[in-house]
């Protein structure tokens, strides 16, 4: 591993709550620091949740594993207490292979990244 690596990946640009954004690919990275920023005065209440993928592996024999079932996204930290502005930010220190950001309750807009290094 190069431990000179960064890089960053954008997770949600504004979109509406409630919202599930992309599956974001951070394999290489082994700490990811996630951003996140609440807009609007709905927000309180909201929930931002960051999810990892379930596996692909099991989802050839469980159905509940596939895309878009109930265990697709596999939560792994959720941003709660939201107020508009930036929310404390989440440190990931094991190694995942994707992310993704959800947001759920309330209403206004999420923007979230992530910053990565190896």
């Amino acid at each position: 591993m190069n431990s000179e690596w960064t890089s960053a990946t954008i997770l949600a640009t504004g979109q509406s709550i409630p919202f599930t954004g992309s599956w974001s690919n951070i394999a290489q990275s082994r700490n990811t620091l996630i951003i996140a920023y609440a807009s609007g005065a709905g927000t309180t209440g909201t929930t931002i949740n960051v999810q990892t993928k379930g596996s692909d592996y099991l989802s050839s024999y469980d159905p509940s594993f596939q895309a878009g079932s109930g265990n697709d996204g596999v939560p792994l930290y959720a941003f709660t207490g939201i107020a508009p502005g930036y929310q404390s930010p989440a440190l990931l220190s094991s190694p995942l292979p994707n992310i993704r950001i959800t947001a759920t309750g309330g209403s206004g807009t999420i923007f979230a990244y992530a910053i990565l290094q190896n």
